[in-house]
């Protein structure tokens, strides 16, 4: 340590630490000194004293100097409180006027805070509005503190006790799934999360999906009775194709395995389709069909010796209508349907705009050749 901290240290002079460090002892200690070639000085010479050769006394008030030259001060915005020690720990088990006013140890209070939370899990999974959980929880929990052995004096305030926390029901919302499921499997389908997929490296033909969709298009029978025909498409998945027809009914009715064969039939026999590697349709009764199709495909044909072809045939999941890319191509066509007569008209108001006037017919040289020829435009 240089001469001038320790003389501020030990509040002397710097003269009196010098003449005991040319002494060598200082208040009948022995000081370990060191002289060093610097600036200024005697001679360029100065005095270190060894921190362990200092009196006890002195050594104890050295501590706070060399904590604060060894841990510099942080910065003002980061010394203050950032949050609680105990952060993220449960500092209640179910509530603060029920955890102080029952006598019951913490294994207990456990077992009841976790028994209680199955209650609330099967409200909500049976479809339970809020207030119905808060009003039945609060029934469960007031039941078995007294089925502990706890006997309240004062059944008033021991109720409003047992008020359920708003926080406790929200941790278990999620168990509203349960009731979504089997009340509306379509909305619990829909929320599901969906994987993006990609047709890159994809062959023309590898998948092609099937699905029957109803033409909101009034028809007239010959009978004058209204119908609505049935759109029945497969779309090729890898180039976007689309193959499909239109069947109509005589009488009331639905698509059966003779529209879907008649279709399907189609596609295969014409030379930009053929038959594809995998079929993706529904589970309906209209498709059963597909069933025979891998059979079929294994029978020989007098005159054909080629190589064998086999079909996979794939069925969708109920109420998973997102998963087939065909949907999206009938509400483009729904949605475009909808607008055709509206753009339409829209266009003949554009190109009417847009038209030039009539020019006269005594406007220039050959002028009735050129009037007939903007006429004509």
């Amino acid at each position: 340590m240089p001469l001038n901290l320790l003389a501020k240290l030990a509040g002397i002079s710097r003269q009196a630490i010098w003449k005991a460090c040319l002494r060598g002892n200082w208040r009948g200690h022995f000081l370990e000194v060191r002289v060093i070639q610097g600036k200024g000085g005697n001679a360029g010479n100065q005095y270190l004293v060894g921190l362990n050769s200092l009196p006890p006394e002195l050594q104890l008030r050295l501590r706070p100097i060399q904590t604060q030259v060894q841990n510099p001060s942080k910065q003002i915005a980061t010394r203050g409180r950032h949050g609680r020690a105990d952060k993220g720990k449960k500092r209640v088990v179910i509530s603060r006027q029920w955890d102080a006013l029952v006598p019951f140890d913490v294994l207990t209070k456990t077992k009841i805070a976790e028994d209680l939370k199955q209650e609330i899990r099967g409200l909500l999974a049976a479809g339970a509005a809020w207030g119905h959980v808060k009003v039945l929880a609060r029934n469960f929990l007031v039941e078995t503190s007294r089925s502990w052995g706890f006997r309240p004096s004062d059944p008033a305030s021991f109720e409003q006790a047992c008020s359920i926390p708003w926080t406790l029901v929200s941790e278990e919302l999620h168990y509203r799934k349960v009731h979504q499921f089997r009340a509306n499997r379509k909305a619990y389908e829909d929320s599901r999360p969906r994987g993006r997929r990609s047709i890159e490296g994809m062959r023309p033909m590898e998948l092609v999906v099937g699905d029957v969709h109803p033409i909101d298009i009034h028809l007239t029978r010959a009978d004058r009775s209204i119908c609505t025909a049935k759109l029945i498409g497969f779309l090729d998945w890898a180039t976007g194709r689309v193959w499909c027809d239109l069947i109509a009914f005589d009488t009331r009715g639905g698509v059966n395995n003779r529209d879907v064969i008649e279709v399907f039939a189609a596609m295969v026999e014409h030379p930009a389709f053929g038959l594809p590697e995998a079929l993706y349709i529904d589970n309906g009764k209209e498709y059963g069909f597909a069933t025979y199709l891998d059979d079929a495909m294994t029978l020989t044909v007098p005159g054909f010796h080629g190589p064998g072809r086999s079909m996979r045939v794939i069925n969708a999941l109920p109420y998973n209508a997102p998963a087939k890319p065909i949907e999206r191509w009938f509400g483009d066509c729904r949605r475009w349907s909808k607008t055709a007569d509206k753009r339409r008209q829209e266009l003949k108001r554009w190109k009417e705009q847009r038209r030039p006037p009539a020019r006269s017919s005594t406007s220039a040289v050959a002028g009735g050749r050129l009037c007939g020829a903007v006429l004509i435009m």
